[in-house]
């Protein structure tokens, strides 16, 4: 006899369709006790931790504990949840800073060593400060936009499939380019038959 699998999903199911009551099934779960190992001095050690961008497994290493007790003390200390979060907001606000700059390009200063001539016969090194542009990320900026207005950018966005068939080859190459050239991107021209 062949054996049969099924999902985890389905014995829920059908608990639910047997008339179960709700607070039975909640009763199910696994509630967490304080075992005494958390200490209120942990709680600026997270906020330390994650504001060096520890992950959930390095704060949990350096308690010396595993990573499902680290998730009870979230799940049960809601002081503990909050120094972890608010530790983490500071690495996120930079890494949102720096998506935003790689989004829309940005200049910043180098320094440089080249060689001047003094004399006929001598040359030293000089270093000068260079002022350098880094373009923008064309990943970066579909992300951007993507995450900040998904109305116009989102991935399930309706493009209006109406009006894109009634339109000519060179039409929708044009609406292309617009696009691009409203986000700053450099758009040749494409050549007949290429």
């Amino acid at each position: 006899m062949a054996a049969t699998f099924e999902p985890v999903a389905e014995p829920a199911k059908r608990i639910l369709k047997r008339g179960r009551p709700k607070r039975e099934l909640e009763a199910q779960v696994p509630t967490f006790q304080d075992d005494g190992s958390f200490k209120p001095e942990f709680l600026d050690q997270a906020k330390t931790l994650a504001h060096l961008g520890a992950t959930d497994a390095e704060i949990a290493d350096f308690f010396g504990i595993d990573r499902i007790k680290f998730y009870q003390w979230r799940h049960t200390r809601p002081d503990f949840r909050q120094a972890v979060m608010h530790g983490r907001e500071g690495p996120d606000d930079r890494v949102e800073r720096s998506l935003f700059e790689m989004a829309g390009g940005y200049d910043y200063m180098e320094q440089e060593a080249i060689k001047v001539r003094v004399s006929k016969d001598r040359e030293e090194v000089q270093v000068v400060d260079v002022r350098r542009h880094q373009p923008a990320d064309k990943v970066a900026a579909i992300h951007w936009l993507k995450q900040r207005r998904k109305e116009q950018w989102g991935d399930n966005v309706d493009l209006g499939r109406q009006r894109l068939e009634g339109m000519s080859t060179a039409e929708l190459e044009k609406m292309l380019a617009d696009g691009l050239k409203s986000l700053g991107y450099p758009v040749a021209k494409v050549v007949e038959g290429s």
